[in-house]
């Protein structure tokens, strides 16, 4: 039931897919300096040219502390072209000037990314100031190989054109399960919905801040940090992630792995950790970064990211995904139970996933009573309809199991109950789980919730899920 709850919060919302949602673009250029019209964003779409680089490296010696600042700026928003110039000087230049310059270039490697992010906000800008004297420029990008820069010029042609804006999505993510490891009891697939910025506005009129904190705060310490990291790594962009956990899952072993799909800038996210020193371990050619003890992590494509957590730090499961990643096949599929399991499920839903309840997993009260576990969807208007069973070959043991989901339902229940006043949030899984439904028969048992899509955007939910609350109102239990 946490699961369910986990899964239908990180469907709902419908924005935020991006890393660079979270950047509100007006603040964006106003913190910049630069006064927002289709004029102003297409110029930010060219590059600089040789004579401004020179100009903005004079202005580093000027004795008005503004205009250095300014300089200063400018030369990190120019990126790769500004890098050129101010090589030879930092070789070649006076005492003063190679410091200067020395110093702008450090600047530049912590932020490697962040012209191609400012043209990122260009193109977005221009999408949402929905003037047609754009389109012809933003024409000109849709055949653009640099990191999602066509998909920003189409959704912005579309969206001065008042169609549906939505960003191509990455397609047969749904097929990643088939990489996860032999070893899998379980497996989820989730195809997120997002696709647009983030509205502030309407998430905190929806869900209120607590008492003592400031909305505009809020509000920019989210977008500096997103900025923080866009300029560092690139923007990343998350479509659907499919999760594969062991069978022998327990507090002393098993692993659980993770493969996000979407778009990532695989060079820059190199650049950054090789700036940084860190540390990898080298897996049949493939260069693994080890964050933790227990965590592994590696990035075989532009697409694809790939997380193993192992108990105890055992490679072996990061060996298995280095050689599916490299073949495109991991070894799930040979595995009769697991595989004839997900094949009685529609992997183009927008979440599914299925379990085999196997010795670790049963010493969850709540599975005893089951040999499988299958998640299924599907859109239903603007919402989505969502079943869960729970399925054991005899009947034996099934009222029992369908009590403890009735009990743990009702114990969410308690535990919203306590926390709404002091988290208003928890409304909204209040009015997900007031649509469920238990039913049994002699070899399962059935929940069906009709989830309604919430106005808000969905990058508040895992936080909502990580305090673990949830309003909850079962119908009784029918057999």
């Amino acid at each position: 039931m946490d699961l369910l709850l986990i899964l239908i919060g990180l469907l709902l919302g419908g924005g935020g897919s991006d890393l660079l949602d979270y950047v509100p673009s007006d603040s964006y250029w106003k913190s910049n300096a630069v006064e927002i019209s289709v004029d102003s964003m297409t110029a930010e779409l060219a590059p600089p040219a040789d004579a401004a680089v020179a100009k903005w490296i004079d202005e580093l010696d000027s004795p008005d502390e503004q205009i250095r600042a300014a300089g200063y700026e400018r030369l990190l928003d120019a990126g790769p072209i500004a890098f050129k110039s101010l090589l030879p000087i930092a070789r070649h230049g006076s005492p003063a000037a190679r410091d200067r310059a020395a110093t702008m270039i450090e600047r530049m490697n912590n932020a490697p990314r962040r012209h191609a992010i400012r043209k990122l906000m260009a193109i977005r800008k221009l999408g949402e100031l929905r003037q047609p004297a754009a389109i012809a420029v933003l024409q000109t990008l849709l055949k653009s190989d640099e990191p999602f820069v066509a998909g920003y010029a189409s959704a912005a042609i579309a969206q001065i054109e008042r169609k549906p804006a939505s960003r191509a999505q990455l397609i047969g993510s749904q097929k990643d399960v088939w990489l996860l490891p032999a070893s899998c009891g379980a497996v989820v697939h989730l195809h997120f919905t997002g696709g647009h910025p983030i509205d502030y506005e309407r998430v905190f009129k929806q869900f209120p801040l607590p008492r003592n904190q400031d909305k505009a705060l809020a509000i920019d310490f989210i977008a500096g940090k997103a900025l923080e990291w866009a300029n560092a790594i690139g923007n990343v962009r998350v479509d659907a992630i499919s999760v594969g956990v062991s069978a022998d899952l327990n507090a002393d072993a098993g692993d659980a792995t993770f493969i996000l799909a979407g778009e990532f800038d695989v060079q820059a996210i190199d650049d950054l950790t090789q700036r940084q020193k860190t540390v990898f371990e080298t897996i049949d050619g493939v260069r693994i970064l080890r964050p933790h003890p227990e965590t592994f992590a590696f990035l075989p494509t532009n697409h694809r990211l790939v997380i193993v957590n192992s108990k105890k730090g055992k490679a072996t499961p990061v060996v298995e995904m280095v050689k599916a990643a490299k073949s495109g096949e991991g070894g799930l599929r040979s595995t009769p139970a697991m595989a004839n399991l997900i094949g009685t499920i529609d992997i183009d839903a927008p979440a599914w996933g299925c379990m085999r309840v196997g010795e670790g997993y049963r010493k969850m009260s709540v599975l005893e009573s089951f040999d499988t576990v299958t998640l299924s969807s599907a859109r239903r208007g603007d919402g989505i309809a969502i079943r869960l069973q729970a399925k054991k070959a005899g009947n034996a043991n099934i009222r029992v199991g369908a009590e403890r989901i009735a009990a743990r339902i009702g114990a969410l229940t308690e535990q919203a109950t306590r926390s709404q006043a002091e988290t208003p949030m928890v409304g909204m899984i209040g009015d997900m789980l007031k649509t469920a439904k238990i039913t049994y028969s002699q070899t399962a048992v059935t929940v069906d919730a009709d989830v309604k899509r919430s106005p808000a955007d969905s990058f508040l939910l895992p936080l909502l899920m990580t305090l673990g609350v949830g309003q909850s109102h079962a119908e009784p239990i029918q057999k």
